[in-house]
């Protein structure tokens, strides 16, 4: 049932208990589009060679180059789709089959959720930099011809070094990095929204979240710091395995510029890329657990909204004609 006040701790461990102990259901709903994604970083990067990365090598008017980046990034962005919406049908207990490899509604409705709140983090957070900028220029004077030297510059202007440099700059970082943070937390429960009730949950999530913005903001701390913890655990496990000198030698010819695809063939390379995989996974589904269960806390159970026809009235049943009535006969005529 619906409390009204999201439980951090509660929270956080149930996303811990949905990305260790359900790990079969994790596996199910995120497996595909993860493999999506790395087949798509090998082939992309396969194409591109030492200009993936070094992007000032790469020769920006080859058609061949730019048909492979939009064709990867327009994958890319499907596969994490698919990556959320199935992690949330898997912790939801939603029917999702052996696997999760096909996209549908709930892709569609997160796609068009997400430029929505990308358009309005963009419009919040150049307010204060318009603001900046008008403050600036009425510091600056009022523009007068006498300030004006011969060149016919501004002798008071500010210029833009001046604006972005400095504690002007500094000012506007902070500002903006807390208003993106806070609409962030605001819309957090969109996804849960999108796959528990079928709609695009922008002003859901924000309604969800009222008066719970400090406990969200607890809450995103925590999950940082475990998945932190849970995914450094991870890592210093495969440092002591058999593939830490696979992954040194990975991480050498990256920095050296000799990366080959070719290594990620071999045994040693697919184990490693299975690692990589599994922390992934287990590391984004215990964020997509706790605000999973954040959701259920304060939106209790709720019915999927879906558009209905309304059901025609049915005819009401005519009433029954009422028997005849029985002649009584009297005692009199009886005795006769």
């Amino acid at each position: 049932m619906a409390s009204g006040k999201i439980p951090v701790f509660r929270s956080v461990g149930a996303g811990t208990y949905f990305a260790l102990v359900r790990i079969i259901a994790v596996v199910r709903g995120g497996l595909i589009p993860t493999v999506i994604s790395a087949i798509a970083f090998v082939v992309y990067y396969s194409v591109l060679g030492d200009a993936a990365f070094d992007p000032e090598q790469a020769d920006h008017a080859d058609p061949r180059i730019l048909r492979t980046a939009i064709i990867f990034n327009l994958v890319t962005v499907l596969a994490g789709l698919m990556l959320m919406v199935g992690l949330t049908k898997a912790y939801f207990r939603e029917p999702i089959g052996p696997l999760y490899f096909w996209p549908g509604a709930g892709e569609l409705r997160l796609f068009v959720a997400s430029i929505i709140v990308g358009i309005i983090t963009i419009l919040v957070c150049l307010i204060p930099i318009i603001a900046l900028v008008a403050a600036t220029q009425g510091f600056s004077g009022s523009g007068s011809l006498d300030q004006y030297p011969e060149d016919g510059s501004d002798k008071n202007s500010v210029s833009p070094e001046m604006l972005f440099d400095g504690p002007l700059m500094a000012v506007g970082i902070i500002v903006v990095v807390l208003l993106a943070f806070f609409l962030l937390v605001r819309f957090s429960l969109v996804l849960p929204v999108i796959v528990k009730e079928k709609r695009i949950g922008v002003g859901r999530s924000w309604t969800l979240t009222r008066g719970n913005v400090w406990r969200l903001i607890g809450l995103t701390i925590l999950i940082g710091i475990v998945s932190s913890i849970v995914g450094g655990a991870i890592l210093t496990a495969a440092g002591y395995s058999p593939l830490a000198a696979f992954f040194a030698e990975i991480a050498q010819s990256i920095g050296d510029g000799t990366f080959d695809m070719a290594m990620l063939t071999t045994p040693m390379g697919a184990a490693a890329v299975a690692v990589i995989t599994v922390g992934y996974l287990v590391v984004y589904a215990h964020l997509i657990g706790a605000f999973n269960f954040a959701y259920e806390s304060v939106a209790g159970d709720v019915a999927p909204r879906r558009r209905r026809r309304a059901a025609e009235p049915e005819p009401e049943p005519e009433p029954e004609p009422d028997p005849e009535p029985k002649k009584r006969t009297s005692r009199r005529r009886r005795r006769r």
